[in-house]
């Protein structure tokens, strides 16, 4: 971002002060972070200048930082996430386009084109050459001019069912977050409590046996002018995924879909206002506890809230990130750890902690989060939940942890003394359980802070 003082500078009355001014940003691009917004400012304003000396100077520094900026290595999580859409180096311009941004608008439905807006206006043709924008109707698609087989990068706006006859959306993988199909149905009609059950959700999968539904909800207003009736809250998906398309090629799709227009309204202006760039790719790695590449499938839930009216108006939503994950990451937004942790045991009847075997723990969840973990890190997570399950104490020796065969498969410990701390923070603290799990090495003590829970698998 270029500092408020040197834009206070550049708008100096004195045409030489405005020079200084654009000479000062160029010095400290390297100190700065700077974005696709503030070059289209800095182009923006230069439109106002009537100096010609200052507008051309301040043009070669603007372009100068643009080009700057698009050599760094990709600090923020935005720039990751909209990597796929720069073009090639060294490949000229040409009628061919490799990526495609696409939303299904038509004369019923038309509030997902709010959405392709947004995304136009924050990949310009001027550098996003290769990205072509791009709308169908829901009931007869026409991909004609759409050479899907040299896509390279998809963005799909809306929930991925309305996409028919488009081969990247025939392979979708299976990810935590879902939406409902039965579009020519529910899309477009009112929120109610049937359409919730059957279409305005957002549903995460962990497991067959466990499923949550985050519903559309909508009240009406008592507040506002005459043409406002009420306030919706949504909830959207942002996935980054790659399809393997063939050995050498494969293909980025990006799916921006909320449960209502609202929701996918929301998503495209998460990834596109700045809210996405807040974090830097060093800090996701780091709370994710792995790197981040093209291949790292990301998943985003967002809380989406806005006003509606009669007639509607476009959407003005308001966005808040619920949660985060990377490939089979914990959510990185939980810093503090889980609170609750739930795991899922085979049978029926009556769950008594004492007479939970190890073995038929099926899952562990993480407040409502599927945990991916297997091997050693899964036994010795296991082992510490039924501890805290029986006893509940504030306190526990590890000695005695190593040493309870109840607690692990077959009664057998992989820990001893030696490793045991070593392996628990490694593998379960730093960036599983982080502060719901203390650690204190000098008095051989483990204090798991998260209530433990059971439910049939």
């Amino acid at each position: 971002m270029v500092p408020k003082e040197l834009w206070k500078q550049i708008r100096q009355e004195d045409a030489c002060e405005r020079r200084k001014g654009f000479a000062a940003i160029w010095e400290q691009r390297s100190k700065m972070a700077v974005s696709q917004a503030d070059i289209l400012d800095l182009y923006d304003f230069l439109t106002g200048e009537k100096d010609l000396e200052t507008r051309s100077y301040g043009a070669i520094v603007t372009g100068g930082l643009n080009e700057f900026r698009r050599a760094r290595p990709a600090d923020k999580l935005q720039d990751w996430f909209f990597k796929p859409f720069e073009p090639l180096n060294g490949v000229p311009r040409s009628d061919k386009f490799t990526s495609l941004v696409a939303a299904v608008c038509d004369r019923q439905n038309v509030r997902d084109f709010d959405a392709l807006v947004m995304m136009a206006r924050f990949l310009p043709a001027s550098r996003y050459y290769a990205t072509k924008f791009h709308h169908v109707s829901l009931q007869r698609q026409d991909w004609r001019g759409i050479h899907l087989d040299e896509i390279t990068t998809f963005c799909l706006l809306g929930h991925p069912s309305m996409f028919r006859r488009c081969r990247p959306v025939e392979s979708l993988p299976a990810l935590r977050f879902k939406l409902p199909e039965r579009d020519a149905v529910w899309r477009g009609g009112r929120v109610s409590e049937k359409s919730k059950k059957h279409y305005h959700h957002v549903r995460q999968d962990w497991k067959p046996a466990f499923s949550f539904c985050y519903c559309t909800s909508q009240i009406a207003s008592k507040e506002g002018g005459d043409q406002k009736v009420g306030e919706r809250t949504d909830y959207a998906v942002v996935q980054r995924f790659q399809l393997q398309k063939d050995s050498v090629r494969p293909v980025t799709v990006i799916v921006l879909a909320g449960a209502s227009s609202l929701g996918t309204a929301g998503a495209a202006r998460w990834v596109t206002d700045g809210a996405l760039g807040k974090m830097t790719l060093s800090q996701a790695k780091q709370f994710a506890g792995r790197d981040i590449v093209d291949s790292t499938t990301m998943e985003a839930l967002l809380k989406v809230t806005g006003d509606v009216y009669s007639p509607p108006r476009p959407w003005w939503p308001e966005c808040k990130v619920e949660k985060l994950f990377f490939d089979d990451s914990v959510n990185i937004l939980c810093q503090k750890g889980p609170e609750i942790i739930t795991l899922g045991i085979a049978g029926t009847g009556r769950i008594k902690p004492h007479n939970v075997k190890p073995e038929n723990v099926r899952y562990i969840l993480f407040d409502n989060d599927g945990v991916s973990i297997a091997g050693s890190p899964y036994t010795a997570l296991i082992a510490l939940c039924l501890n805290r399950a029986r006893e509940k104490p504030k306190e526990l020796l590890v000695p005695d942890l190593i040493q309870d065969t109840t607690l692990w498969p077959s009664g057998k410990c992989f820990l001893n003394n030696t490793n045991a701390f070593q392996f628990i923070h490694d593998h379960l603290q730093k960036h599983r359980l982080r502060k719901s799990l203390v650690l204190e090495e000098k008095s051989g003590r483990v204090h798991l802070n998260a209530d433990v829970k059971f439910r049939h698998s």
